[in-house]
């Protein structure tokens, strides 16, 4: 079994060559976008103001040298108070990766109000999803976007975070998060 194409690391076909299955697997699994798909419908609270690990949390199991491009969050937030916003992030770590954050970017919001759209990686921890919605009623939020994480660890974990901005309760549940990455790729 070999990835049979030059411009991936392997060889190239020559006459003669019977073509495998296998070979042919390999091949087209190396060029291949894969997604990964995660998700926990326990419902999950806190009234803590600084993050917190909710519970919920996903091992991300891809060959080490992967190229995770892209991420898809989406949940049910709810803002039990009539202060403050309920928030939430994700939290990516290995043990040769050490924390990386997932957020929105801070230059496309004016507090809770989006201008635009964004999320990416940074070590310093901050929100990816809110809502200032008081009452009993979840509200569905969702953050899409392309960043680059190259995997360094067999197994990454991804832990949903949640915290109450001010105070009262933040509650979180239908959690779901798609991975998109590639295996190999060719380098220029």
């Amino acid at each position: 079994m070999a990835i049979k194409t030059a411009d991936l690391g392997g060889t190239d076909w020559v006459d003669g060559d019977t073509q495998t299955g296998a070979n042919l697997n390999d091949t087209f699994g190396a060029v291949t976008i894969h997604r990964k798909q995660f998700s926990d419908a326990t419902e999950r609270t806190t009234t803590s103001v600084s993050f917190e690990d909710s519970g919920t949390s996903f091992t991300l199991s891809v060959p080490v040298g992967s190229i995770v491009f892209g991420f898809y969050v989406v949940m049910e937030l709810k803002n039990g108070s009539s202060t403050g916003s309920a928030i939430a992030n994700v939290k990516i770590s290995g043990s040769n990766l050490g924390t990386v954050y997932l957020i929105r970017n801070p230059s496309f919001y004016s507090g809770n109000t989006p201008l635009g759209s964004g999320i990416f990686l940074n070590s310093t921890e901050d929100a990816l999803l809110s809502t200032n919605t008081a009452g009993a009623t979840y509200v569905k939020v969702a953050a899409s976007g392309l960043t680059p994480l190259k995997i360094l660890d067999a197994s990454t974990t991804l832990t949903i975070r949640i915290a109450i901005g001010t105070d009262g309760t933040a509650n979180m549940k239908n959690v779901a998060i798609d991975v998109l990455y590639s295996e190999v790729f060719k380098e220029d």
